[in-house]
Order: C-alpha cells, then structure tokens, then sequence
C-alpha cells in the first residue's frame, strides 16, 4: 500500500474494517503478484472453517444488504404462494370435494410466516441502510486535484 491509500484509509471512522474489500472498494490502482505457493512441510493451519465462514461474512455484511432483500422476497414469495391456494379451496368446496383441514392450516401458516419474513426482510433494509450510512464513508475519492 502507498502513502496516498494510507492516508485514505487514515480517514474512515469505521472500527471494523474489512481491508480486503476496502482496497477494492477504494478504486485505486493496483497490481497482482503471481507466486506459486509451497507446500505446508510442518504443522497444520490455524485457520478453520469456523473462521472462514465468519471472515465470508463479514465481507457480505459489510458491503451488501443484498441478504436483506432476499429474506424480503422470499416472504412475499411464501404469503403470495399461499394465497394462490385459497382459489384452489373455493373451487373444491363448490365440486364437493373433500379438503383436509390440514392443508388449510399449513396454508394459513405459511401466509403468516411469509408476512412476518417479509415485513422482518423491510424492517433488516431500513436497518441496513442505517447501518451503511452510519460508517460515514466518502461518497468518492478523488485520486488527484489541480486546486492549489
């Protein structure tokens, strides 16, 4: 890293940063270093899996609030397709035929779990904007200027 990237960085007021996704989010200019690693002759890595999962997202969460929206749309997904099922109950009951009471509970369950995942998915975008604008990061950073 050189001077002018350090003096960026120096100006984020964030307490967890994730560097990797920093220096990319930066724009700056930057170069890649091809090696060909060696192979492990002793011990083993103290990385586990548990840390890999947790460093992954901590890379999503800091960046995104895509997973917000997902849980979003899969609540309106559940209550929207258990709705379509109240057409399907009409249609049996005017034929006669025979409905367990069953499928209209899982029906009536799903549409609730879908309401409260959609309006919890709502609920997680507000916070999550709340949370990207409360890192006070620089809208952009200007590499050079001509301004004396």
């Amino acid at each position: 890293m050189d001077k002018k990237l350090v003096a960026v960085f120096r100006t984020f007021k964030e307490t967890d940063l994730f560097m990797r996704g920093l220096i990319k989010w930066m724009g700056f200019r930057q170069i890649g270093i091809e090696y060909d690693p060696v192979q492990r002759t002793q011990g083993k890595s103290k990385y586990k899996l548990k840390k890999m999962i947790r460093f992954a997202l901590q890379g999503i969460t800091s960046f995104s609030t895509r997973p917000l929206y997902i849980a979003a749309y899969l609540g309106f997904f559940f209550s929207l397709s258990s709705l379509l099922y109240i057409p399907y109950l009409f249609y049996s009951i005017y034929f006669g035929h025979v409905i367990s009471g069953l499928f209209s509970v899982i029906a009536t369950i799903v549409f609730f779990g879908g309401l409260q995942l959609m309006i919890l998915g709502i609920f997680g975008i507000y916070l999550g904007k709340l949370f990207m604008n409360s890192k006070h990061r620089p809208h952009d950073i200007v590499k050079a200027s001509n301004m004396v």
